[in-house]
């Protein structure tokens, strides 16, 4: 159950960041205490699905989207962490003109097989 709580919460608070909202700014639109936002985000709880279908109304999309596994069996990914968090909400940001140029960098880095660099 941790992880359901886990998964839908890293999604909403991936949508909600995508907006560029608060908390207080999504509970406000949704109707609900800023505290219930915040557990919902770090797993404390499990919304019903009636809270569910108000958060996706206030965020714009369909619940589904809020539930939808977002599980990556890369373990680049999985090492990545917070960093491909980071860099889902700046591309669902961005034109489609700038994602192909975006496509394009990451197609470069790939074929030159450049690696990260040292910290």
């Amino acid at each position: 159950m941790d992880h359901i709580r886990n998964k839908i919460g890293s999604r909403l608070r991936l949508l909600r960041l995508e907006r560029e909202l608060t908390q207080e700014q999504l509970a406000g639109k949704a109707g609900f205490h800023p505290t219930y936002i915040a557990k919902i985000e770090t797993g404390r709880r499990l919304p019903s699905l009636e809270v569910i279908e108000q958060l996706a109304f206030s965020l714009n999309v369909p619940a589904a989207y809020i539930v939808q596994a977002i599980d990556d069996p890369s373990p680049a990914i999985a090492a990545a962490g917070s960093d491909f968090e980071e860099a889902l909400v700046l591309l669902r940001s961005c034109r489609p003109g700038q994602i192909r140029f975006i496509r394009e960098v990451i197609k470069l880095v790939k074929r030159h097989d450049v690696f990260d660099p040292p910290e």
